[in-house]
């Protein structure tokens, strides 16, 4: 027992020691404090550190303890060594949300540090953002946080290195948009690189080639549309179209209805062709083909079964029932999706004005599946019968040649990107069957200038009308509770949107470069509060 006595007796004696050897003096916390905010300044000014650096200085603000501002300068620390280690979670919003509450501090870093690399806490909580948003990949929402805090701890060069990385990417898209004979999109591209690389040079070239300066990205030499035949005769056949834009000349061809070989009819440069020395009693396809010199082609216009007259007379025949011609035959491929009921799959006509029926080889029509008219160049009007339910994802999408669709009210889902890149449509009423308008499904409809939203729709998604450059104005109707991110991006020519009181969301970039843009609605609402933010001129209704 005495000696368990005397162990304890030593140890607290030890810790007496201890105890009193770690006090320090006021001398010594004015250097060690002096000290720590130079190591912070110097961690700031100089790139390529790691949270291990910061350990040290936040363990000597935690032991200066209330001492001047150490508690809060280690809240800043503890931030800086929150990003070095990418953890943005709910401790970093404390430690920022705590120093944003202290006036004190904030005026403290405003005199005191004027002139430090420590900067203002709202610096501080912009490249925060910046990062997190950095680390999630959303790069124009970093890009925007690393503007607000310029000349603080290396946002400079991040900010430059992620502008490089969208010129890289503008670039490889312009050239992407080239190998696809886009010339006008890649034009436009290159000219918004900024003199990026050779970015000035291709521009040159395309204007050199097309012969004249896009002022769009739709600009481009368009497919002849409106072809269509007259003054048949024996032998003979006479086409006529519309005029394309920016056409110096048209190519003509034509073939027998079986055939594959298509027969030069020679190059003209007018909007007629009489082609002759046809076979009477005789079905030929046509195709026109405009053009700007011998370099730049736009895709091709056709149309079929044309027939000859024939001198021959024929018995006139029977009244009979007209065939039902079979899917095959009419250019349907489908898929059953019940006992009674058919989604189309696939199109592989050449119609330029089509019905599409309500009933393929017996079974009703409920359905049209994403890619079933994908790319179908030929198509001008479209019309789905009120048989059809649903229309899936890109089912139309970049069918360039289409003008009008007609979409009736049993539709009550529109998928994705289902008319996106149809850049002659030029009027859309969405029927009131439909209660959201989903992300990229009008997109890059360039010609389209005017677009009926029903009362029932609840939604607009992301991208919805992105790039819209002919739609001028547009009414939300009051069942519209949420316009997200782009939905309304890039649509050049938009010059007024009525925004209802009912919409409560608005994402941040759903008006993004719209610059002509005045929103109006009423006071107090979130379209009001949107303008405001964004500095966009908002007027009371």
């Amino acid at each position: 027992m005495k000696h368990i006595a005397a162990i304890i007796i030593a140890v607290i004696g030890v810790a007496f020691i201890c105890c009193t050897a770690h006090a320090i003096t006021s001398a010594e916390k004015e250097s060690n404090y002096a000290a720590a905010i130079l190591q912070l300044e110097t961690y700031l000014e100089t790139s390529g550190n790691s949270s291990a650096e910061l350990a040290g200085i936040e363990s000597t603000f935690r032991e200066l303890g209330g001492y001047e501002q150490s508690r809060f300068l280690r809240y800043y620390v503890a931030v800086l060594m929150k990003i070095a280690d990418e953890e943005y979670d709910f401790q970093l919003n404390t430690y920022l949300d705590m120093l944003e509450a202290d006036g004190d501090f904030q005026k403290y870093l405003e005199d005191s540090l004027k002139r430090s690399a420590i900067k203002s806490v709202d610096k501080l909580k912009a490249y925060t953002a910046a990062r997190k948003y950095e680390h999630e990949g959303r790069i124009a929402d970093a890009m925007e946080e690393y503007r607000k805090c310029l000349n603080f701890f290396g946002a400079d060069e991040r900010y430059t290195s992620l502008m490089e990385a969208q010129y890289e990417s503008g670039y490889e898209r312009a050239m992407e948009l080239l190998k696809d004979d886009d010339y006008a999109a890649a034009y436009c591209q290159f000219a918004e690189l900024s003199g990026y690389r050779d970015s000035r040079q291709w521009m040159d070239s395309i204007v050199r080639q097309l012969g004249y300066t896009p002022s769009s990205p739709t600009d481009n030499l368009m497919p002849v549309t409106g072809l269509k035949a007259s003054n048949i005769g024996t032998t003979e056949i006479t086409l006529s179209w519309n005029k394309s834009n920016h056409a110096t000349g048209y190519e003509v061809y034509y073939k027998k209805h079986n055939s594959n070989n298509w027969i030069d009819a020679g190059s003209v440069d007018k909007t007629t062709k009489k082609i002759t020395g046809l076979e009477q009693g005789t079905s030929y396809g046509f195709k026109v083909i405009a053009t700007i010199g011998d370099k730049v082609k736009a895709h091709e216009a056709l149309l079929m079964n044309q027939k000859t007259v024939s001198v021959t007379p024929t018995p006139r025949p029977m009244p009979t029932p007209t065939p039902t011609l079979s899917a095959y035959e009419l250019g349907y491929e489908y898929k059953k999706v019940s006992a009674n009921e058919i989604a189309i799959t696939k199109y592989t006509g050449n119609q330029a004005t089509l019905v599409i029926p309500d009933q393929l080889n017996g079974y009703k029509v409920v359905a049209i599946n994403g890619n079933a008219f994908l790319g179908c160049s030929s198509l001008t009007t479209v019309t789905i019968p009120n048989s059809v339910t649903r229309i899936g994802e890109d089912a139309f999408s970049i069918c360039r040649s289409l003008i009008s669709i007609t979409i009736p009210t049993s539709v009550t889902s529109i998928g994705q990107y289902a008319f996106q890149g149809c850049s002659s449509l030029t009027r859309m009423i969405i029927p009131s069957s439909v209660v959201s308008i989903s992300n990229h499904a009008f997109s890059q409809c360039t010609s389209l200038l005017s677009v009926t939203i029903p009362n029932s729709v609840t939604s607009i998604g992301q991208y919805a009308f992105s790039e819209c450059t002919s739609l001028s104005s547009v009414t939300i109707p009051n069942s519209v509770i949420t316009i997200d991110n782009a939905a309304f991006s890039r649509c050049s020519n938009l010059t007024s949107i009525t925004i209802p009181d009912s919409v409560t969301k608005i994402a941040w970039d759903a008006f993004n470069v719209c610059n002509n843009l005045t929103i109006y609605g009423s006071s107090n609402t979130k379209a009001e509060e949107y303008a405001k933010k964004y500095g966009i001129p908002f007027v009371k209704q």
